[in-house]
């Protein structure tokens, strides 16, 4: 994968007012749609969640390559002060991309302990990261009855529930839910309140070969979607407030964005205009593509 950022010598460039690209090679994902219509998907149920595009990439080098086709990727917007101006009217608050299996975990009154474990994608300023840590303090050790009523003020509950239900629909274990990774965390600077955001979803749709069988991982409970231990989870959907909202969020969801119908014609649609860029890159990937695409039973 790759990234572009028109900023690196040539400042005040963008593209769109976006400054950097990612873009995602989808070597995993024989369809090049999961990442994509998952990213749609968590878009539609009302989740802050990067915009998606494709692209089908060329290098030129000098006595090296000329217009050397590299293949279809997907564009995937960045996840930085730009896009949370975008989604959320500010370029203040804090943006976080943990990598940890224990999020919130009481790790003492130093931010240095939290640090690489949050892996800050903003400037953190000092009444932040004491947020962070006092978090983690409630998760840890709070009562249930104190964690019940502190936790409103310092998690979007509505929006967790739509963040959840789209993770457990997609039965995506690379994630908040198996390993504890790819994913982002922004602290809105006015509310002070935790949301959460989709990334890295080209094992979405149950495609994680390395958290139990396909069969386990398309089967979900929805009440304890996790693996192993992890106190954070447990806290929070034993909650009355976040379950009532997180279960109201998956009938309204059933009812509308979780049809198969629907998702065959997304399939459809994106089939039709990448299919060209995947056949360029190779007949056996072509096949993969034409066999992933396929409806169920042809």
């Amino acid at each position: 994968s790759l990234k572009v950022d028109l900023n690196d010598g040539f400042p005040g460039r963008d593209l769109a007012g976006v400054v950097k690209l990612n873009l995602h090679n989808n070597v995993t994902d024989a369809s090049w749609m999961n990442e994509v219509l998952s990213h749609r998907l968590f878009r539609d149920a009302g989740v802050p969640a990067p915009r998606s595009a494709y692209t089908r990439v060329y290098v030129t080098v000098p006595g090296v390559h000329d217009r050397t086709y590299l293949g279809l990727y997907s564009i995937v917007e960045n996840v930085d002060n730009r896009w949370a101006l975008d989604r959320f009217g500010t370029k203040k608050g804090s943006i976080f991309k943990p990598v940890t299996r224990q999020l919130f975990e009481d790790l003492g009154d130093d931010w240095a302990a939290y640090r690489q474990a949050y892996d800050p994608k903003t400037p953190v300023s000092e009444e932040e990261t004491r947020r962070v840590m006092a978090f983690c303090k409630l998760v840890s050790g709070a009562g249930d009855a104190e964690f019940a009523a502190q936790l409103p003020g310092y998690l979007d509950l509505d929006q967790f529930a739509r963040f959840m239900a789209v993770t457990v629909y997609l039965s995506t274990m690379d994630s908040l839910l198996g390993i504890g990774e790819y994913y982002l965390v922004f602290l809105h600077p006015k509310t002070r309140r935790f949301q959460f955001i989709p990334w890295d979803l080209d094992h979405s749709f149950g495609q994680f070969p390395m958290m139990g069988s396909q069969e386990q991982r398309e089967n979900l409970s929805l009440m304890h979607p996790w693996q192993g231990q992890n106190r954070f989870l447990e806290r929070v959907f034993g909650t009355d407030a976040f379950r009532q909202v997180y279960l109201a969020r998956l009938r309204e969801f059933s009812g509308t964005l979780f049809q198969v119908e629907r998702f065959h014609r997304q399939v459809d649609e994106v089939a039709a205009v990448i299919r060209s860029a995947v056949e360029e890159e190779s007949k056996v990937k072509l096949g993969r593509f034409d066999a992933a695409v396929a409806e169920p039973g042809q």
